[in-house]
């Protein structure tokens, strides 16, 4: 199965950019597992390389959730799935919304061909643009 990153701008502008990396497999990252988003940029991986949330990174699972049954989703109706299944989950382990937040979110989203093979697992990351950390964003209303 394929899975793609799709960067997401600012939530009021959220479009899926065809750039970003493929994840051949199911992801491996569980909502609360570290990740440097760098190592998430090449063109194909096998799985989601985590770090400890105690060493420096830049990214953290916010959310996981499982999209919708039925024909792999036109390019404006996964910006609502997107949309939808980010932020809830978003405000739910940061503790605060996503418009009041400093963090920015991407997603790694099935391709076509993932969904055909009954891939419907959406994992969303929440990032610290330029900046790297030693905590946890879990509760921490940034």
């Amino acid at each position: 199965m394929t899975r793609s990153l799709y960067v997401s701008l600012p939530l009021a502008a959220l479009t899926l950019s065809l750039g970003g990396c493929s994840l051949l497999g199911a992801p491996t990252a569980e909502v609360g597992e570290c990740v440097q988003m760098s190592d998430l940029q090449a063109a194909e991986i096998d799985e989601i390389p985590t770090v400890d949330c105690g060493e420096e990174h830049d990214g953290q699972v916010v959310a996981t959730f499982e999209g919708p049954a039925g024909d792999y989703p036109s390019a404006e109706e996964w910006q609502t799935i997107i949309r939808e299944g980010c932020t809830e989950g978003f405000e739910d382990y940061v503790g605060v919304t996503y418009e009041e937040s400093s963090l920015t979110l991407q997603d790694l989203s099935p391709t076509e061909e993932g969904w055909d093979a009954d891939d419907r697992g959406v994992l969303c990351l929440a990032y610290l643009d330029g900046e790297t950390t030693t905590e946890s964003f879990e509760g921490a209303e940034i």
